[in-house]
């Protein structure tokens, strides 16, 4: 289960965050499905769109129903980017919070996302990949090679999902907080795992090159933020991100 919280999630309302109206806008199903799984079980109401288009539509059709919208910058047919404009330049939606997330991750692209009204940028590798690994590595406990031996059998996803609804799992969440300090964002994430030996997965090892997972704590590192701070037993990870 995954936890945002230390963020505004309703716009100009005394409404409770659980209440809040989220709109999920993605073009990869996959990663629909994953942030509709957990913010659902936090009792936010959410609706989806698969392209910029529909999330304009839906916009559009209803300018009051959405409290914060989480929005893919790279899409088909209208991009993100394109969507945020419109939203700035329309009189009703302009205050909505967006998030924008992307694999477009240099400090020109980041810079003109926080410029353009983004509220807040989550830069990939690092929201799938650190999201992924306080879940399935924290609070499921499946470590290194039992993922290596699960993703060659092509059962990967079948023991997350089964792991999601047992008893000693089910129950634990994933908890993200979010602070900006100037021209820094702070992300923490924190599982409820028992941790992990983080060093060895800082840099790229090419005992791992032939691996099929193990290099996006690394590539995140290199790519996407500005510094990855691990604490404790590993269960808990401060990324910085200098914004604009």
């Amino acid at each position: 289960m995954l936890v945002w919280s230390s963020i505004n999630m309703h716009n100009n309302s005394d409404k409770r965050h659980s209440n809040a109206t989220v709109l999920v806008v993605d073009d990869e199903l996959f990663n629909l499905e994953i942030i509709e799984e957990y913010l659902d079980q936090e009792g936010y109401t959410l609706f989806t769109a698969e392209d910029g288009d529909d999330a304009w539509k839906q916009m559009q059709a209803e300018p009051d129903k959405f409290d914060v919208i989480l929005l893919d910058r790279m899409m088909p047919s209208m991009d993100g980017m394109e969507v945020l404009a419109k939203m700035k330049a329309h009189r009703k939606l302009k205050s909505i919070p967006v998030i924008l997330q992307t694999a477009k991750a240099s400090q020109q692209n980041i810079i003109e996302g926080m410029n353009s009204g983004a509220y807040y940028y989550l830069t990939k590798p690092f929201d799938d990949e650190m999201l992924i690994n306080a879940v399935e590595h924290g609070n499921l406990d499946i470590k290194y090679e039992e993922k290596s031996r699960l993703v060659v059998q092509d059962k990967w996803q079948e023991e997350v999902e089964n792991r999601l609804q047992q008893e000693q799992y089910k129950d634990k969440k994933v908890r993200v907080r979010f602070k900006r300090e100037g021209r820094f964002n702070r992300i923490l994430i924190k599982d409820e795992g028992s941790g992990f030996d983080w060093q060895n997965y800082l840099e790229l090892d090419p005992m791992r090159a032939f691996d099929s997972h193990g290099r996006g704590i690394a590539m995140a590192k290199m790519m996407s933020v500005d510094k990855i701070k691990y604490m404790g037993n590993g269960n808990q990870v401060e990324l910085i991100l200098q914004g604009c």
